[in-house]
């Protein structure tokens, strides 16, 4: 598998956040990077303030975020 790009969003003025999927040490990792921009002139470096997982785990990952949704929906649901 070749290191790719998924996604990059805006998190603030300052940053974004990137989710890529990347090989280190021979272990195939979904990263999700917050990276920085300190000045305007400057370039998006990334920080320590992220997430690396190993690919078994994204099933759970995305079983989470799924039941994160879901409590937002009903939440939205309960507001109307």
């Amino acid at each position: 598998m070749e290191d790719a790009e998924i996604v990059t969003f805006v998190k603030n003025k300052r940053e974004e956040v990137r989710v890529s999927l990347t090989t280190y040490k021979g272990a195939k990792l979904l990263n999700m990077r917050s990276w920085l921009k300190v000045r305007p002139e400057d370039e998006f470096r990334p920080t320590r303030k992220g997430l690396t997982i190993r690919i078994g785990q994204i099933e759970t990952l995305r079983d989470a975020l799924n039941k994160a949704l879901e409590l937002i929906e009903g939440e939205e649901d309960g507001e109307k």
